[in-house]
């Protein structure tokens, strides 16, 4: 294991909370993302 495999180990050790909020976080912001974008492509599809 590298050594900033180890350091980043136990900074999510140590601030476990604070890790799954920023996980968190940055699910919704993906998911989002992903769905504005599949909108924006089937609004600009022809209506049937």
């Amino acid at each position: 294991m590298s050594a900033l495999g180890r350091v980043v180990r136990a900074g999510v050790r140590r601030r476990r909370t604070q890790s799954i909020a920023i996980g968190m976080a940055a699910l919704v912001a993906t998911a989002s993302s992903v769905l504005g974008g599949s909108l924006l492509v089937a609004s600009q599809e022809p209506f049937d």
